[in-house]
C-alpha cells in the first residue's frame, strides 16, 4: 500500500464523462432546480422504529420487500441494481441509461437508488417489478471520485453525500430522496464509502492513505477518528447504536486503491470507542457482513455453487442460513430489505 497516497488524490478522480446527462427510463419526476445554499441547522436523525422481520413480503410497490438487493457491474461497465426475492427470478435494473457509474447507493428498504454522475446526485424509484418509476436530480454539488459513494438513512428518506464544498476537511451534505431540501451534516476526515447507523445518530467512512477511519455525528455535527484503525479501504455497515463498524482493513503491505464498492472482501468488526476487533462467530470464507436494523449481524459466506448468508443474533448465535442465488455469486451485497 502507498503510505503517501492522501485524500486529495482520490478525491481529484473523476468518474464518468462526457456532456450530456441521460436519465434513467421511466416516468420521470417534476423537474429538480439547482441545490440550494447550505441550511445553517440541521435535522434531527431520522427516528427507525426496528425490525426483527427477515425476507417475507410487502403490499408497497417498493422495488426491494424482501430478499437481498445487489449491484453488480456489466460487460460495458454499466451499475445494476438486483434484487433476488425468494422464489421469484431475479430482477435487474441499469442505471444512468447505461453510463460508467460507480457512486451508487441502495436505500435500507430497496425501493430506491442513489448515484452520483458529473456531479449530480440522483434517486431513481422502482417499483416492485424493478422497473423505473422516477428519476430525480436531488443535489449538484458531489464530490467525483469513486469511493465517495452517497448513503441512505436507515429510514430511506435521506440521501448524504460528500460534497464538493471547499473546505481542508471534507463536507457531508444531505438531500431529502424527493428532493425537498439539502442541508450540511458537518465535516469529516472519512468521506469514502459511507455508512449510516441504524439509529440515525452516525455516518462512518474512511480516507485515503493512513488517516484511517472516522465517524460524525449527526446530532452535534461533530467527528473523530475511530482509533484501531491505520488503513482501510471500505466501511460497510455500522451497528444500530453506532458503537461497532463493519471496515476492510488493510495491512501496509496490502494493495491499495479504490472505486466501486467490492463484491466481496474480509470484514473486521471494530469497536468504534476502542478500537478493539470484535470476532465475527462464523466459519468459512467470509466475503462482507452487515447489520440489520434490529442489530442482528448478516454474514455472508463464499461457496463453489452458491452463497450463503448468515444471520447472526445479539448474543452471538446463529440463528438462519440462507442461500443466495448463484447467478448474485459475484455482485455485492449492498441490502436487506425486511
Amino acid at each position: 500500500m502507498n503510505k503517501g497516497a492522501e485524500m486529495k488524490s482520490i478525491r481529484g478522480v473523476l468518474t464518468t464523462t462526457g456532456a450530456a446527462l441521460v436519465m434513467v427510463s421511466g416516468v420521470a419526476w417534476e423537474a429538480a432546480g439547482a441545490a440550494p445554499t447550505a441550511a445553517a441547522t440541521t435535522p434531527k436523525p431520522p427516528a427507525v422504529a426496528a425490525s426483527s422481520a427477515l425476507g417475507g413480503t410487502s403490499s408497497g410497490s417498493g422495488g426491494g420487500a424482501g430478499g437481498s438487493v445487489y449491484v453488480r457491474f456489466n460487460a460495458t461497465g454499466a451499475a445494476q441494481i438486483v434484487w433476488a426475492r425468494p422464489g421469484a427470478p431475479l430482477r435487474v435494473a441499469t442505471l444512468g441509461g447505461g453510463r460508467r457509474i460507480t457512486q451508487v447507493a441502495v436505500s435500507p428498504d430497496g425501493t430506491k437508488a442513489a448515484w452520483v454522475y458529473q456531479g449530480k446526485v440522483h434517486v431513481t424509484r422502482y417499483t416492485a417489478t424493478g422497473r423505473a418509476i422516477g428519476d430525480r436530480t436531488i443535489a449538484t454539488d458531489a464530490g467525483h471520485a469513486p469511493c465517495e459513494t452517497p448513503v441512505f438513512s436507515p429510514d430511506s428518506k435521506t440521501v448524504a453525500y460528500p460534497s464538493r464544498a471547499k473546505s481542508t476537511v471534507p463536507v457531508i451534505a444531505a438531500a431529502k430522496a424527493d428532493g425537498t431540501k439539502r442541508y450540511v451534516i458537518g465535516r469529516i476526515r472519512g468521506s469514502c464509502h459511507l455508512a449510516w447507523s441504524g439509529n440515525g445518530r452516525y455516518l462512518a467512512g474512511y480516507s485515503g492513505g493512513t488517516a484511517g477511519v472516522h465517524l460524525l455525528d449527526v446530532r452535534t455535527h461533530t467527528s473523530r477518528k475511530v482509533p484501531g484503525i491505520r488503513y482501510a479501504n471500505h466501511v460497510q455497515s455500522l451497528s444500530p447504536n453506532g458503537r461497532r463498524m463493519i471496515v476492510h482493513r488493510l495491512t501496509p503491505s496490502d494493495p491499495g486503491g479504490d472505486g466501486m464498492w467490492p463484491y466481496g472482501f474480509r470484514p473486521t468488526i471494530v469497536d468504534t470507542k476502542t478500537g478493539k476487533t470484535v470476532a465475527i462467530p462464523v466459519r468459512g470464507t467470509l466475503l462482507g457482513a452487515m447489520y440489520l436494523k434490529d442489530g442482528r449481524l448478516m454474514v455472508r459466506v463464499k461457496g463453489k455453487m452458491h452463497n450463503t448468508l448468515v444471520v447472526v443474533t445479539a448474543s452471538g448465535k446463529i440463528q438462519r442460513r440462507t442461500a443466495e442465488p448463484a447467478k448474485v455469486r459475484r455482485d455485492a451485497l449492498v441490502a436487506f430489505p425486511k
